[in-house]
Parts: structure tokens; sequence; C-alpha cells
């Protein structure tokens, strides 16, 4: 069970981030936690958890119950890790060891296994996970879907009786969506477990939940489905597929092509790879967790130099890589420091870019960093759109992102398109496949083939669980 009465917290005293927060999700429930990007979500969790207060430095000021625990007590803190399975928004913050094979047998030996038991469990685990073939590569060269599902499924080897998922379903593929799903309903079946999850895409999870709160600027609400389902600002219906009229899709100029582009590492990941992209058209490129979609992206952006075959990209045409981890492209200290040099280095207007961020003035003093998930999306993106006229290749770029912010890129996107900039996108959002992509791609068995996008979409949805 989790109860929470807290009157504000923050990273600086003084400067709260939420406030007038009233939750509680009882026993055997599963609890959806709504709200725009930045409104607070991952710092409430982070508060629940008390990892604010205790290793971020932050406050909270208020109280908080986790079972028999008070999170907000030093001596309860240190035994919260055996009550919960906490699954944060940035895997890679929970993933420490080099390789998956290596965090999972450290991750059972903490748990109190032996050396001998905790190798079987790891390798049980990693097969689970689809990651037996990859247990020895380095953490960094899985996919952000694959460090999610490892992610998860280390979180609740210890069977804890509450478990907190923020934006469990960013980056995942279908199979791991239903993944998820199932973890969800085992919990939901048991009679002393709480399940409280974080989600900008909560269509994955609304016949599954039993409460729901929204965090807004002035505190949290307790809404049932019937309000939700009328709000323009969380979005928790399926997507019908919408037909793009692209005139450019077959008569625009082609600013990128591949020609028999063979892609990967020490074997190829993807062979034979013919694609093109035309001025002002959407391309999508989907497949399974480490299927090959950041290889592909990276290879054309030029990071990885190709197995086989050619990349032509027209004439003066850039090519700008926007990673699924925006924070690596920040190296100011203040958003409003980041703006200003993007614009002094790239010619665009420092008052163009800030016109692109509405939320701006709240965050300009701010560390990037410190933003929320959604929030350095968004600036990732703008960044990009500063630099390139040409091709932008988008990594998972809805990750984090509410509906509100979404229908903002949406919007951003149509713009750019209309001044002739191409888009390459590596996706598992079928939002961004059936409202914002012209044409679909699909890795399947190593090789790019391209798919009806609405067939795709009605796929995805009927595939995970959810009614399309």
């Amino acid at each position: 069970m989790i109860t929470a009465k807290i009157a504000e917290a923050g990273f600086s005293e003084g400067k709260p981030i939420i406030k007038n927060i009233l939750i509680e999700s009882s026993k055997a429930s599963v609890t959806l936690l709504l709200g725009e990007s930045g409104s607070g979500k991952t710092t409430l969790l982070l508060s629940l958890t008390g990892v604010l207060e205790f290793l971020l430095n932050g406050y909270v000021k208020g109280s908080v119950r986790i079972d028999d625990l008070n999170p907000l007590d030093g001596n309860d803190y240190l035994r919260l890790p055996s009550k919960i399975g906490f699954v944060m928004q940035d895997p890679e913050k929970q993933l420490v060891m080099p390789t998956p094979f290596d965090e999972a047998v450290f991750t059972f030996q903490m748990r109190g296994y032996d050396e001998e038991e905790a190798i079987k469990r790891a390798r049980d685990l990693l097969a689970i996970a689809g990651l037996s073939n990859k247990m020895n590569l380095h953490i960094e060269n899985l996919s952000g879907g694959e460090k999610r599902r490892l992610s998860i499924l280390l979180s609740i080897i210890h069977e804890p009786p509450v478990l907190i998922l923020d934006e469990p379903s960013a980056s995942l593929d279908v199979e791991g969506i239903k993944m998820v799903r199932e973890i969800v309903k085992k919990y939901k079946e048991r009679d002393n477990t709480t399940v409280l999850i974080a989600e900008h895409k909560p269509v994955f999870y609304t016949d599954l939940i039993d409460n729901a709160f929204v965090l807004e600027k002035t505190g949290s609400r307790k809404v049932d489905l019937e309000t939700l389902y009328k709000s323009s600002v969380v979005d928790i219906t399926s997507h019908h597929c919408v037909e793009q009229n692209n005139e450019n899709s077959s008569v625009g100029e082609v600013l990128l092509e591949t020609f028999d582009l063979d892609i990967g590492f020490d074997k190829p990941l993807i062979k034979n790879i013919n694609l093109l992209a035309r001025r002002g058209e959407v391309i999508g490129i989907l497949g399974p967790n480490g299927s090959g979609k950041t290889t592909l992206l990276k290879t054309i952006a030029g990071f990885y130099k190709p197995l086989a075959g050619e990349i032509r990209i027209a004439g003066s045409t850039r090519v700008f890589y926007v990673p699924q981890n925006p924070d690596l492209l920040f190296l100011f200290k203040t958003v409003e420091k980041e703006l200003k040099e993007t614009s002094k280095k790239t010619g665009f207007t420092f008052d163009g870019l800030v016109e692109l961020i509405p939320w701006y003035p709240r965050v300009r003093g701010l560390n990037p960093h410190w933003l929320s998930h959604g929030q350095r999306r968004w600036l990732s993106i703008i960044i990009a759109y500063a630099y390139s006229r040409g091709v932008i290749l988008l990594d998972e770029p809805t990750t984090g992102l509410d509906y509100v912010r979404f229908n903002h890129l949406k919007r951003l996107v149509d713009e750019l398109k209309r001044k002739g900039v191409s888009f390459l996108v590596s996706t598992h959002d079928p939002r961004v496949v059936s409202e914002i992509v012209d044409r679909a791609y699909v890795i399947d068995n190593g090789r790019l083939v391209e798919v009806d996008k609405c067939k795709i979409v009605e796929e995805y949805y009927s595939r995970t669980g959810v009614s399309a």
C-alpha cells in the first residue's frame, strides 16, 4: 500500500516542483499516475521512494508510507529495497555493470544468492529478456528497449509487494509491452501487492487500472476513466491510422538514398538496405528491440562505417542525428545558455528558438539535465531543428512526451516538412506511425521491408492486447 500527503517537494528548498499531493494506492490495486511532461510525476516517484531526499539532496515536506515503512526516515529508507521494485525512467541510471550478464549476476548476489545459483538465475532471466545472445556485450551496445527490459526484470527478482514503474512502455517493442502488461496483471491478481505506474501512453494499461491521479500545477487530482476519455491533455485511446497526403512521396527531390547497404559490427544486423527519403518526407523505421534501428541511423549519420554498400546524400544537405538519450546533446549549465550557443553556431535566432518551447520561461535558468525527460526530449529536437536544414534522424523522439507535447511535435514536424526537411524516425510509438510518418519500413529477419503503415498500427495494438 502507498499513501502520500506532500505539501511540497523539489531539488532546491523554496523551489518546489510538486505541491499539494494526496495519493493513495491500496493493496491488490493498480494506480495510474498521469500529467503533462514536467508536471512532476518522476519527482513524485523519487519523493515516494526517498531517493529525492537521501540520494539527490532534494527535500520533501509531508508524509509518505509504503506498507509499514516511512521512506523519509533514514532507517526505513535503508530497508525499503526489500519492499519495492522501482523502475526508473532512464534505465541507464539503474544499470551499473559492464555487461547484461554481469548486471544480472551482481543483482542476484546482492539479493543473497551464492555465485553458482546467481549465474544460473542470471542466464534464465536474460533468456526471458531476449538477451541470451547479447549477455556479454557492453551495456552501452544494447538498445534503449533492451536496457529497459533488463531493468524491469531485475527490479522484480525479489518479488516485492510494491511495484513502481516510471514510463515502463518507453522504447519497448510489442513483445516488451506484452511483458510489462503480464507483470502488471500478475501483480493485480495478488492480494498483498500494489502497482503504481507513471505513463504517457496509458492506453496500454486502461483495462488493468483501478485508480488514476493527474498531476497539475495546483496539485494532484483523482480522476475516473470517463473523465480521462474526455481529456485534451491525457490520451488513453488507441490511435487510428491517418493516411498521409504527401505530394512529395514520389516526385520530390531525393535527399538521402542507400544502395545495397549492410550495417552492423562483426556481422550484419541488416543487409541489402535500399531506401530513399525525398524532400519533405517522414520515413518510419520500425522493428524489434535490438534489431538495428539505432545502428542504421548512426551509420547514415557517419558514426559507424557501412559493412557494404553506399549512402548518398544530396548536394549540400546536412544530416543531424538526435539520440535516444537527449542528454548527450546538452553542453551548457542552463537552458538559456544552451539555446544562445545553438543560435550563435547555427544562425537561427534566439527568439525563434524560444518561441518553439512553450515552457521556456519556467526553465530558462535550469540545468538542461534537471528538466523532465519529456522536456529534455523536446529541447533536443529544437536543437536538431536549428542545426539541420536537410535530413533529421530522430531516434525514439516521443519517449517521455505527453499527448500535448506529442501534438506540438507533430505540428513542428509538419512545419519543417513544408520547409523541405526530411525525417528518418526510429520508433515503437504507434502514435508516430499513425499520425506523423508518411511511409514505414520494418526490420524483419535482417531485411528492411516497406510495409503498409496502417496495417502495422492495427497489428501493434492487437498484439499487445489493446483494441485498436
